[in-house]
Protein backbone atom coordinates (compact mmCIF):
# COMPACT_ATOMS: atom_id res chain seq x y z
CA UNK A 1 0.00 0.00 0.00
CA UNK A 2 1.06 3.60 -0.60
CA UNK A 3 1.19 6.10 2.22
CA UNK A 4 -0.91 9.15 1.28
CA UNK A 5 2.11 11.50 1.09
CA UNK A 6 4.09 9.16 -1.15
CA UNK A 7 1.11 8.54 -3.41
CA UNK A 8 0.51 12.27 -3.82
CA UNK A 9 4.10 12.78 -4.95
CA UNK A 10 4.46 10.14 -7.66
CA UNK A 11 4.10 10.64 -11.39
CA UNK A 12 0.43 10.97 -12.38
CA UNK A 13 0.86 8.32 -15.09
CA UNK A 14 1.63 5.78 -12.34
CA UNK A 15 -1.50 6.45 -10.25
CA UNK A 16 -4.10 3.88 -11.24
CA UNK A 17 -6.60 2.35 -8.82
CA UNK A 18 -4.32 -0.66 -8.34
CA UNK A 19 -1.04 1.18 -7.79
CA UNK A 20 1.04 -0.01 -4.82
CA UNK A 21 4.31 1.07 -3.25
CA UNK A 22 7.59 -0.24 -4.70
CA UNK A 23 5.97 -2.18 -7.54
CA UNK A 24 4.95 -1.27 -11.12
CA UNK A 25 1.55 0.30 -11.66
CA UNK A 26 -0.81 -2.11 -13.44
CA UNK A 27 -2.74 0.73 -15.09
CA UNK A 28 0.32 1.96 -16.95
CA UNK A 29 1.81 -1.41 -17.85
CA UNK A 30 -1.38 -3.07 -19.05
CA UNK A 31 -1.97 -0.05 -21.30
CA UNK A 32 1.38 -0.91 -22.91
CA UNK A 33 0.60 -4.54 -23.62
CA UNK A 34 1.73 -6.25 -20.42
CA UNK A 35 -0.04 -8.51 -17.96
CA UNK A 36 0.93 -7.57 -14.39
CA UNK A 37 0.98 -10.43 -11.88
CA UNK A 38 1.34 -9.81 -8.16
CA UNK A 39 1.58 -12.86 -5.94
CA UNK A 40 1.25 -12.69 -2.16
CA UNK A 41 4.19 -14.48 -0.60
CA UNK A 42 3.38 -17.49 1.55
CA UNK A 43 1.98 -16.34 4.89
CA UNK A 44 1.14 -12.83 3.66
CA UNK A 45 -1.94 -11.19 2.16
CA UNK A 46 -4.25 -13.93 0.90
CA UNK A 47 -1.62 -16.72 0.81
CA UNK A 48 -1.78 -19.16 3.75
CA UNK A 49 1.23 -20.99 5.14
CA UNK A 50 4.37 -20.29 7.13
CA UNK A 51 5.62 -16.71 6.86
CA UNK A 52 9.37 -17.13 6.37
CA UNK A 53 10.71 -14.06 4.59
CA UNK A 54 13.71 -14.28 2.25
CA UNK A 55 13.94 -18.04 2.75
CA UNK A 56 14.77 -20.75 0.27
CA UNK A 57 11.14 -21.87 0.38
CA UNK A 58 9.89 -18.42 -0.66
CA UNK A 59 12.33 -18.42 -3.60
CA UNK A 60 11.08 -21.86 -4.64
CA UNK A 61 7.48 -20.63 -4.47
CA UNK A 62 8.48 -17.61 -6.59
CA UNK A 63 10.05 -20.04 -9.08
CA UNK A 64 6.73 -21.91 -9.31
CA UNK A 65 4.79 -18.66 -9.83
CA UNK A 66 7.05 -17.62 -12.72
CA UNK A 67 6.76 -20.98 -14.45
CA UNK A 68 2.97 -20.91 -13.92
CA UNK A 69 2.70 -17.43 -15.47
CA UNK A 70 4.79 -18.47 -18.47
CA UNK A 71 2.42 -21.36 -19.20
CA UNK A 72 -0.88 -19.44 -19.14
CA UNK A 73 -2.90 -18.95 -22.32
CA UNK A 74 -2.68 -15.17 -21.93
CA UNK A 75 1.11 -15.31 -21.67
CA UNK A 76 3.71 -15.04 -24.43
CA UNK A 77 5.81 -17.48 -22.44
CA UNK A 78 8.20 -14.72 -21.39
CA UNK A 79 8.17 -13.28 -17.87
CA UNK A 80 9.96 -10.17 -16.60
CA UNK A 81 10.49 -9.06 -13.00
CA UNK A 82 10.39 -5.44 -11.81
CA UNK A 83 10.27 -3.94 -8.33
CA UNK A 84 12.07 -2.07 -5.56
CA UNK A 85 13.73 -3.29 -2.36
CA UNK A 86 12.24 -6.63 -1.23
CA UNK A 87 10.72 -6.97 -4.70
CA UNK A 88 14.21 -6.49 -6.13
CA UNK A 89 16.25 -8.60 -3.72
CA UNK A 90 13.95 -11.55 -4.33
CA UNK A 91 14.69 -11.28 -8.07
CA UNK A 92 18.37 -12.17 -7.63
CA UNK A 93 17.53 -15.32 -5.67
CA UNK A 94 14.87 -16.63 -8.02
CA UNK A 95 16.86 -15.79 -11.15
CA UNK A 96 19.67 -18.00 -9.82
CA UNK A 97 17.18 -20.90 -9.88
CA UNK A 98 16.65 -20.29 -13.62
CA UNK A 99 12.87 -20.82 -13.87
CA UNK A 100 11.51 -21.62 -17.31
CA UNK A 101 10.09 -18.50 -18.96
CA UNK A 102 12.06 -15.90 -17.02
CA UNK A 103 13.31 -13.54 -19.73
CA UNK A 104 14.58 -10.41 -17.94
CA UNK A 105 14.88 -8.84 -14.49
CA UNK A 106 15.15 -5.28 -13.18
CA UNK A 107 16.20 -5.39 -9.51
CA UNK A 108 15.77 -1.73 -8.53
CA UNK A 109 17.61 -0.97 -5.28
CA UNK A 110 17.79 -4.62 -4.27
CA UNK A 111 20.30 -6.27 -1.95
CA UNK A 112 21.82 -9.51 -3.17
CA UNK A 113 23.57 -10.81 -0.03
CA UNK A 114 21.27 -11.38 2.95
CA UNK A 115 24.05 -11.54 5.53
CA UNK A 116 26.42 -8.81 4.29
CA UNK A 117 23.97 -6.33 2.75
CA UNK A 118 21.04 -6.56 5.11
CA UNK A 119 21.61 -8.16 8.50
CA UNK A 120 25.25 -7.96 9.59
CA UNK A 121 27.44 -5.32 7.99
CA UNK A 122 30.98 -6.52 8.61
CA UNK A 123 29.50 -9.15 10.91
CA UNK A 124 27.89 -6.53 13.17
CA UNK A 125 24.15 -6.86 13.76
CA UNK A 126 22.17 -4.14 11.94
CA UNK A 127 18.67 -4.75 13.18
CA UNK A 128 17.03 -1.34 13.61
CA UNK A 129 15.76 -1.01 10.06
CA UNK A 130 14.74 -4.68 9.98
CA UNK A 131 12.67 -4.26 13.16
CA UNK A 132 11.03 -1.15 11.70
CA UNK A 133 10.30 -2.93 8.40
CA UNK A 134 9.08 -6.10 10.12
CA UNK A 135 6.64 -4.31 12.40
CA UNK A 136 5.35 -1.80 9.84
CA UNK A 137 5.20 -3.77 6.60
CA UNK A 138 5.30 -7.48 7.36
CA UNK A 139 3.32 -8.16 10.53
CA UNK A 140 0.62 -5.73 9.39
CA UNK A 141 0.06 -7.85 6.26
CA UNK A 142 0.26 -11.34 7.75
CA UNK A 143 -2.28 -13.85 6.48
CA UNK A 144 -5.17 -14.04 8.95
CA UNK A 145 -4.52 -10.74 10.73
CA UNK A 146 -7.81 -9.10 11.69
CA UNK A 147 -8.81 -5.55 10.80
CA UNK A 148 -6.78 -4.88 7.64
CA UNK A 149 -9.71 -3.44 5.70
CA UNK A 150 -10.71 -1.21 8.61
CA UNK A 151 -7.17 0.22 8.66
CA UNK A 152 -7.22 0.66 4.85
CA UNK A 153 -4.34 -1.82 4.63
CA UNK A 154 -5.70 -4.17 2.01
CA UNK A 155 -8.61 -6.61 2.20
CA UNK A 156 -9.27 -8.88 5.15
CA UNK A 157 -8.26 -12.52 4.79
CA UNK A 158 -10.92 -14.30 2.73
CA UNK A 159 -10.88 -17.47 4.86
CA UNK A 160 -11.23 -15.53 8.11
CA UNK A 161 -9.10 -14.18 10.92
CA UNK A 162 -6.54 -16.01 13.05
CA UNK A 163 -5.92 -15.33 16.73
CA UNK A 164 -2.63 -14.02 18.07
CA UNK A 165 -1.37 -17.48 19.04
CA UNK A 166 -2.06 -18.89 15.58
CA UNK A 167 -0.41 -15.89 13.93
CA UNK A 168 2.73 -16.36 16.05
CA UNK A 169 2.91 -20.07 15.18
CA UNK A 170 2.60 -19.25 11.49
CA UNK A 171 5.71 -17.08 11.20
CA UNK A 172 9.47 -17.15 11.67
CA UNK A 173 10.52 -13.91 13.35
CA UNK A 174 13.23 -12.41 11.14
CA UNK A 175 14.53 -9.83 13.68
CA UNK A 176 14.95 -12.51 16.36
CA UNK A 177 16.52 -14.96 13.91
CA UNK A 178 19.04 -12.32 12.83
CA UNK A 179 19.98 -11.52 16.43
CA UNK A 180 20.21 -15.15 17.55
CA UNK A 181 22.47 -16.26 14.70
CA UNK A 182 25.88 -14.69 14.31
CA UNK A 183 27.97 -16.15 11.51
CA UNK A 184 27.49 -16.51 7.79
CA UNK A 185 27.97 -20.28 7.97
CA UNK A 186 25.41 -20.71 10.77
CA UNK A 187 22.61 -22.95 9.44
CA UNK A 188 20.16 -20.01 9.49
CA UNK A 189 22.27 -17.68 7.34
CA UNK A 190 23.66 -20.51 5.22
CA UNK A 191 20.10 -21.45 4.25
CA UNK A 192 19.77 -18.05 2.54
CA UNK A 193 22.81 -18.59 0.32
CA UNK A 194 22.74 -18.95 -3.46
CA UNK A 195 25.25 -18.39 -6.27
CA UNK A 196 25.03 -15.14 -8.24
CA UNK A 197 27.05 -16.88 -10.97
CA UNK A 198 23.94 -18.97 -11.69
CA UNK A 199 22.11 -15.90 -13.00
CA UNK A 200 22.09 -16.00 -16.80
CA UNK A 201 19.01 -13.92 -17.63
CA UNK A 202 19.32 -10.36 -19.06
CA UNK A 203 19.36 -7.88 -16.20
CA UNK A 204 19.28 -4.17 -15.50
CA UNK A 205 20.54 -3.53 -11.96
CA UNK A 206 19.58 -0.07 -10.69
CA UNK A 207 21.53 1.22 -7.68
CA UNK A 208 20.92 4.37 -5.66
CA UNK A 209 24.03 6.20 -4.44
CA UNK A 210 22.05 7.02 -1.29
CA UNK A 211 21.37 3.37 -0.44
CA UNK A 212 24.74 2.63 1.15
CA UNK A 213 23.39 0.88 4.25
CA UNK A 214 21.17 -1.67 2.55
CA UNK A 215 20.91 -2.03 -1.23
CA UNK A 216 23.81 -0.27 -2.97
CA UNK A 217 26.38 -3.01 -2.44
CA UNK A 218 23.90 -5.67 -3.51
CA UNK A 219 23.12 -4.01 -6.82
CA UNK A 220 26.80 -3.67 -7.66
CA UNK A 221 27.76 -7.18 -6.54
CA UNK A 222 24.76 -8.71 -8.28
CA UNK A 223 25.71 -7.02 -11.53
CA UNK A 224 29.37 -7.96 -11.14
CA UNK A 225 28.89 -11.67 -10.46
CA UNK A 226 25.87 -12.52 -12.61
CA UNK A 227 26.90 -14.36 -15.77
CA UNK A 228 24.25 -12.81 -17.96
CA UNK A 229 25.26 -12.16 -21.56
CA UNK A 230 23.39 -8.85 -21.42
CA UNK A 231 23.71 -7.07 -18.09
CA UNK A 232 23.64 -3.38 -17.21
CA UNK A 233 24.29 -1.33 -14.08
CA UNK A 234 22.56 2.03 -13.72
CA UNK A 235 23.09 4.50 -10.87
CA UNK A 236 20.48 6.98 -9.71
CA UNK A 237 20.19 9.49 -6.87
CA UNK A 238 17.25 10.75 -4.85
CA UNK A 239 14.67 9.17 -2.66
CA UNK A 240 14.21 5.42 -2.35
CA UNK A 241 10.75 5.33 -3.94
CA UNK A 242 10.05 8.30 -6.22
CA UNK A 243 12.67 7.80 -9.00
CA UNK A 244 11.20 4.39 -9.83
CA UNK A 245 8.05 6.21 -11.00
CA UNK A 246 9.70 9.12 -12.84
CA UNK A 247 8.61 9.27 -16.48
CA UNK A 248 12.16 8.92 -17.83
CA UNK A 249 12.94 5.98 -15.54
CA UNK A 250 9.72 4.16 -16.43
CA UNK A 251 10.59 4.60 -20.10
CA UNK A 252 13.96 2.94 -19.44
CA UNK A 253 12.24 0.08 -17.61
CA UNK A 254 9.81 -0.42 -20.47
CA UNK A 255 12.40 -0.22 -23.23
CA UNK A 256 14.48 -2.88 -21.46
CA UNK A 257 11.53 -5.23 -20.93
CA UNK A 258 10.22 -4.59 -24.45
CA UNK A 259 13.59 -5.69 -25.81
CA UNK A 260 13.65 -9.05 -24.08
CA UNK A 261 9.94 -9.86 -23.62
CA UNK A 262 8.56 -8.47 -26.88
CA UNK A 263 11.57 -8.48 -29.20
CA UNK A 264 11.17 -4.72 -29.67
CA UNK A 265 14.66 -3.40 -28.97
CA UNK A 266 14.58 0.34 -29.60
CA UNK A 267 17.75 1.17 -27.65
CA UNK A 268 20.13 -1.70 -28.38
CA UNK A 269 19.83 -3.62 -25.10
CA UNK A 270 20.28 -6.91 -26.98
CA UNK A 271 23.22 -5.74 -29.09
CA UNK A 272 26.58 -6.95 -27.79
CA UNK A 273 28.98 -4.12 -27.00
CA UNK A 274 26.40 -1.35 -27.27
CA UNK A 275 25.59 0.91 -24.32
CA UNK A 276 21.95 2.06 -24.59
CA UNK A 277 21.51 5.81 -24.28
Amino acid sequence: MFGPRCFNEINLEQKSAHAAWEVPDPGYWTAHGYVVVRVDERGLGQSPGLLNTMSRSTSEAFFDAIEWAAEQTWSSGKVGLLGISYYAGSQWRVAALQPKGLAAIIPWEGMSDYYRDRCRHGGILCNKFIEFWWNLQVLTNQYGLAGKAARNWGPDTIEGDLDAEQLARNRNEQPADNANNHFRDDPYYASKEYDLNDIKVPLLSVANWGGILLHLRGNVEGFTHARSKFKYLRFITGRHDLPFYYKEEVEIQRSFLDAFLKGDDREGWSVEGKVPQ
